[in-house]
């Protein structure tokens, strides 16, 4: 049974030296706020505060006050440092340079003259020039002449304030602090370990509804897959319009958006310098690529149009909470044949909602929806075409990113893609009231309730489990994958287990425990993602067998102890426009006919997913336990598996009256069954 528990109250100290000012309306007056903390944790918090005084940013560096009623705030997002602090450090540099000291005044020059910080106040720099005694001048004209750009840019420092009416503000939230009643005491939180106040979210995780997945792959982007509330990304400016610049990195720069970007390879997503000028395409001036670094003895040079693209979605602003979208699309450049790049998303568990294939146009359009939340994207040159008898294209670039409002994931478990993803997991616990805590380290103490160990907090927050739906431990080594003529199976209320193929599936986690075809709703090897159907196959099919190139539709797949057969009743792969078909990609060889494969002779180019039930969302209400390798074992109402007890060394399933214990050192993450009462 989830119980809600009530808000924490807040209140903020003020003095007037602070530029953020709250004023407190009536006593009954609340107004409910999400603060995410420089760690990634988010706690939603009640204020009876009723308005701030905003810092507004003006063109010559100045700031400029106005009143802000809290209750119009969608979200404000905190630079590391002040606006009014850096202007402050940029005015004592400048009159530094009128100093009777020699050092004093190289030294300001030398850091003015820095883009680091002239780019900040361009506008305050050359007006202290009018103003300024002879030398003084000449040293500013020389700091001029070294700025790359005459115009003035927006700082690159500044707080951004999002209101609800849609307005967009840069300016100043001023050094202040926040009492909190967190965790059982009074806390205090200063502003450097905030990244974000804003109105909490009502978006639940959308893909624990139940219901079949439905997936469609697009190539025309106009009218059929833009609306008005996706992001779009274009490579131009950064989160505050200041220009990107050729080989800059954009990894990070749209946090704020709710996307991450990486390279699979030693490298990084920068700036390609390429130019997008394609008819009927909304691209702009610059597009991105991936710069793959390449080491020669002490030398390091980056290659770019040559690698594979990431893009994994987290909370706005919140890198460590982990979401999901149900639209992505993408333009890449330049493309000789058709289907030489692909483009695969990912759900939650790490396996291939869809792949869509890219035509031979110049500059197509690449684009995936689902019901189901895309969790990441990986967009490479197709790997899956080496048996046609022409060379694949590796070299592009992409541009023109869009995307549907982010929503949680149900948990935090992170999925790898490649092989490089070995940053460091951090622990977390998900709330019931949708807060998320993250931590170094959790630990299960003998009361039943977990404790988290994060840095920068003097204490260790606990919390009873009546509060807790889900929580991920940090840096689960997985153990190694399961041989090779091991299998997944999903069950068909959302189990995973590893699986010995034959007539039936034998458990390798519960060897007792053998399946009947009947009850799985796919199979696939365990070494390989799932792969699923698309949109329509099960309209005129009983079993889909899903290979990367496409599907083989059939009535009914049957198993032996070495193999499985079928009969096809149709071969079908990605349809592409008319007039980007290549005469030389025939049938044949992008999906070969065949109907049987031996369960120890399957290539990683071509490992099949057999679909024997259409796929399905999981129970929301349902309760799992994750092992380090992948299995899951869900609980509750309906399911295979009942949870009958968990202890700090083990927890304890029963299946048929027979108990199965899992040592808690094998799980990763455990969610907790949700009543409906």
């Amino acid at each position: 049974m989830v119980k809600i528990i009530s808000r924490a109250w807040i209140t903020i100290q003020c003095t007037l030296l602070i530029p953020l000012a709250l004023l407190a309306t009536n006593p009954g007056y609340a107004t409910e706020l999400e603060l995410t903390r420089s760690s990634g944790s988010v706690i939603t918090v009640d204020t009876s505060l009723g308005s701030l005084t905003w810092q507004e940013a003006q063109t010559n560096g100045a700031l400029k006050s106005r009143s802000i009623r809290v209750a119009d705030i969608q979200r404000l997002t905190l630079c590391q440092m002040p606006a009014s602090t850096q202007l402050a450090e940029i005015k004592g540099l400048l009159n530094d340079l009128g100093s009777e000291d020699y050092r004093k005044r190289m030294a300001a020059e030398n850091a003015l003259a820095e883009r680091s910080v002239s780019d900040r106040y361009p506008s305050l720099i050359r007006s202290f020039i009018t103003t300024a005694s002879p030398e003084v001048a000449y040293r500013l004209e020389r700091i001029e002449r070294s700025m790359k750009s005459s115009k003035a840019q927006k700082p690159l420092e500044f707080d951004q304030l999002l209101l609800k009416s849609g307005q967009k503000l840069l300016g100043d939230a001023g050094s202040f602090e926040l009492t909190v009643n967190l965790d059982g005491r009074q806390r205090t939180i200063r502003r450097n370990d905030l990244r974000m106040i804003r109105s909490p979210s009502s978006d639940t995780p959308i893909d624990q509804a139940s219901g079949e997945v439905q997936t469609e792959a697009f190539h025309q982007a106009a009218d059929r897959f833009y609306t008005n509330n996706q992001t779009f990304i274009d490579f131009n400016e950064d989160m505050n319009g200041n220009e990107l610049k050729r080989t800059n990195s954009v990894e990070e720069t749209y946090i704020p958006m709710g996307i991450k970007m990486r390279s699979a390879e030693p490298g990084y997503i920068g700036v390609s310098g390429y130019g997008f000028k394609f008819p009927g395409t909304p691209t702009g001036g610059n597009s991105a690529s991936v710069f793959v670094r390449i080491k020669n003895g002490n030398r390091v040079r980056h290659q770019r149009f040559k690698g594979t693209a990431l893009f994994e979605f987290c909370m706005p602003n919140q890198p460590a909470i982990r979401a999901g979208v149900h639209e992505f699309g993408v333009h890449i450049a330049n493309v000789n044949h058709s289907r030489d790049f692909i483009l695969e998303a990912f759900n939650a568990d790490g396996n291939v909602l869809a792949s869509v294939e890219a035509g031979s146009r110049d500059c197509p359009f690449l684009g995936v929806k689902s019901n189901a939340l895309i969790a990441s994207v990986r967009l490479r040159s197709n790997p899956f075409l080496g048996r046609l008898k022409r060379k694949i294209d590796e070299d592009y670039a992409f541009d023109a990113v869009c995307f549907s409002t982010p929503n949680r994931l149900p948990s935090n478990r992170a999925a790898a893609l490649d092989d490089s993803s070995s940053a460091p997991k951090l622990a977390n616990v998900m709330l019931d009231n949708g807060d998320a805590r993250v931590g170094r380290k959790i630990s299960l103490k003998r009361d039943g309730s977990l404790e988290l160990i994060a840095s920068g907090l003097d204490y260790r927050p606990s919390f009873d489990l009546s509060r807790v739906r889900s929580f991920t431990f940090a840096n689960r080594i997985a153990p190694k994958q399961p041989k090779r003529n091991s299998w997944s199976a999903l069950l068909l209320d959302g189990s995973r287990l590893h699986v010995t193929p034959g007539t039936e599936f034998t458990s390798q986690l519960i060897p007792r425990l053998a399946l009947k075809p009947d009850q799985l709703a796919a199979v696939w090897p365990a070494d390989q993602p799932a792969r699923y159907p698309a949109k329509d196959d099960f309209q005129t099919a009983g079993a889909v067998v899903v290979v990367p190139t496409g599907r083989h539709l059939t009535d009914k797949i049957r198993f032996n102890d070495g193999d499985y057969r079928w009969k096809t009743i149709e071969r079908r792969i990605q349809e592409l426009p008319n007039n980007d078909e290549n005469p030389t990609d025939d049938l044949e060889a992008i999906l070969p006919e065949r109907d049987y494969v031996n369960y120890r002779d399957y290539g990683a180019q071509a490992a099949p997913t057999l679909w024997l039930q259409r796929p399905t969302h999981r129970s929301p209400t349902a309760g799992f336990v994750q092992l380090t390798d992948g299995q899951r074992l869900m609980f509750g109402s309906g399911q295979t598996f009942q949870l009958t007890g968990r202890t700090n060394a083990a927890t304890t399933l029963s299946l048929g009256g027979k108990e199965v214990t899992i040592p808690t050192e094998r799980i990763e993450t455990f969610k907790f069954e949700i009543s409906n009462e």
